[in-house]
């Protein structure tokens, strides 16, 4: 859950009018009603904003089919490929959707594969209001059970940005997801929860009860959430990929996850960026040689 303004935009740099009501908002609530000014906070950090992917990444191919998931009917769920074939799946990050991976859809066709992309609650064309990464967690792990229930098991998971902290979230309550491909994940979603208290203005006393609030409507403690601690456990053969650039999520957060991760295998990239390392040939090319098995992982010193 990125957010360095009150908008939850990190390219913006003149302010929109409705970055300026929600500043006024929350300078009045400050003031006059700051119990409130925390839960408004909370909420804002878990409603996304449904967003089309940028116009530069790869065109989805046709021929998709809608893939129902037990007992999550708000879930919008495509299919590509063979229905025996092993199957990846594609996981989006905060305010995206599975478009934005729509670049790796041909080639994994190519290879005899089948994929399986989603949109995550309150994203894209599935239902819901607000969202969390326990929430993204918890979908994801519903849709691997539904797709490796189709024939096949699942062969590997490809995720970006907050579905890549998902995804680790995922594998550390036992989701079986193969080979895992992390595109800029963040390793403490707290970073971003600070980022926006800064950017409301919020002192000391009213973090804290933000992380309150926040930890009320997530059943999750943020502060304390470090994905590093359950990369320690895991044994998934992983590979991080992160550009050096990356102002959304620092490449530190990779590093992080790749340095503790038994066996993972960390690739750094230059002016890549959160986004456009999504589309860059090198970069597809390394995940899918990985998801084949072409190229194994190895431990990062």
């Amino acid at each position: 859950m990125s957010r360095s303004q009150p908008n939850k935009s990190t390219n913006v740099r003149t302010k929109s009018w409705a970055q300026r009501l929600i500043g006024l908002k929350f300078r009045l609530l400050l003031r006059f009603a700051p119990a409130r000014a925390e839960l408004a906070a909370a909420r804002l950090f878990l409603t996304p904003q449904r967003k089309a992917p940028a116009r530069s990444l790869a065109p989805v191919p046709d021929g998709a089919v809608r893939l129902a998931v037990p007992g999550r009917p708000d879930l919008a769920v495509w299919s590509w490929g063979d229905a025996a074939a092993p199957a990846v799946l594609l996981v989006h990050g905060w305010e995206s959707e599975h478009r934005a991976l729509g670049g790796f859809v041909a080639p994994l066709l190519a290879q005899g594969l089948r994929v399986v992309a989603f949109d995550q609650p309150a994203h894209g064309r599935s239902g819901g209001r607000t969202a969390s990464l326990p929430e993204f967690a918890r979908a994801l792990r519903a849709v691997a059970v539904a797709a490796g229930g189709q024939g096949a098991p699942v062969l590997a998971t490809i995720a970006h940005s907050l579905g890549a902290a998902a995804t680790v979230a995922a594998l550390g309550i036992g989701t079986r997801l193969g080979r895992v491909a992390l595109i800029a994940p963040p390793s403490r979603p707290r970073v971003h929860a600070d980022m926006l208290c800064a950017a409301l203005g919020f002192d000391a006393e009213r973090r804290r009860g933000f992380y309150r609030r926040l930890a009320g409507l997530t059943g999750v403690d943020v502060q304390g959430y470090d994905l590093t601690e359950i990369a320690r456990g895991l044994r998934s053969p992983a590979l991080i990929l992160h550009a050096r650039n990356d102002r959304v999520v620092p490449a530190t957060h990779g590093q992080a996850l790749a340095a503790v991760w038994p066996g993972a295998e960390l690739a750094l990239f230059d002016a890549l960026g959160h986004v456009r390392i999504l589309s860059d040939a090198g970069a597809v090319r390394r995940v899918l040689d990985f998801v084949s098995g072409a190229e194994p992982a190895r431990r990062v010193a």
